[in-house]
């Protein structure tokens, strides 16, 4: 639970990124992981998330303008997700933010939390606001399920997961990486089901929810994505990169767009494969 790959019985590991981390993969038996997550609840370690912190009076106006959503009147303890995408309307990262303790906090993958950073504080004026990449000071985990409200969580910080990120019920909490450990152990011991990716991956394909630097990345404009009602607000004021994002509301469909593709039958198409109709039309 602290990040580091400790392989025991069954365990596998899968590497997050060129220069992510690793996850838990399975603890050996996919299928009672995926269980947990439909039936229960099961706790992810979720190394493979970084933390920015933004606190000052203008930590909310700031990142409000920064991104596609409207944040601005966002209450307490609430959570939204959002697309922060540069001048030409291309996604540098998907992000949720949380608001707690008159302080912003931004959770995005790992992987981009350096790039994030750089382009937050380039926009940074005379903004009452103060950016921190808290990533080594704080370690994720989830509780994944319909019982993930269930459990005690109050001496953790935590968020909730919006039910667009996976498609899924879910909290996370920031723990200390010297007390990741206490925490995962003290989960186990109330009989919450460790669960690995491949489960988690598995039930977030089934509902069709798209994950950042997966099924898109920074080449893809918000709307080739199909997340634009959950992370894009057309009703609120200006933002970065607003005019390239209208422009394709108001022109209708974009030149390539993320879809569901369901096979009845048969093997299913490598990774990256071509997917070709019956008049042999791509």
């Amino acid at each position: 639970a602290t990040g580091f790959m400790q392989e025991r019985l069954l365990c596998e590991f899968l590497p997050w990124g060129e220069e992510g981390c690793s996850v838990l993969a399975t603890t050996g038996i996919v299928e009672l992981e995926y269980a947990a997550i439909r039936k229960s609840v099961g706790l992810f370690d979720a190394p493979c998330r970084g933390t920015i912190l933004l606190e000052g009076e203008d930590c909310l106006p700031f990142i409000d303008r920064m991104t596609t959503q409207k944040l601005s009147n966002m209450p307490e303890c609430e959570s939204r997700l959002a697309f922060v995408i540069d001048r030409k309307g291309r996604i540098i990262a998907d992000i949720i933010v949380a608001y707690d303790n008159e302080r912003a906090i931004i959770d995005c993958d790992v992987t981009v939390v350096k790039s994030l950073l750089e382009h937050l504080e380039m926009y940074v004026v005379a903004d009452d606001v103060h950016i921190t990449n808290t990533t080594q000071e704080e370690h994720r985990l989830w509780l994944i399920g319909p019982a993930s409200n269930t459990l005690d969580v109050s001496s953790n910080t935590t968020f909730s997961l919006p039910k667009q990120f996976l498609g899924l019920e879910g909290v996370a909490m920031s723990v200390s990486p010297n007390e990741a450990g206490k925490v995962w152990e003290k989960y186990i011991n109330q009989d919450v089901r460790p669960i690995g990716w491949y489960a988690l991956n598995m039930a977030r394909v089934e509902e069709c929810t798209p994950v950042f630097r997966i099924d898109y990345d920074s080449k893809n404009f918000p709307h080739e994505t199909s997340c634009c009602s959950s992370r894009v607000r057309f009703d609120k004021g200006c933002y970065l990169g607003q005019e390239v994002v209208a422009r394709m509301e108001s022109l209708g469909q974009p030149k390539q767009l993320l879809v569901r593709l369901e096979i009845p039958s048969g093997e299913l198409p490598i990774a990256g494969s071509e997917i070709w109709n019956k008049q042999s039309e791509e």
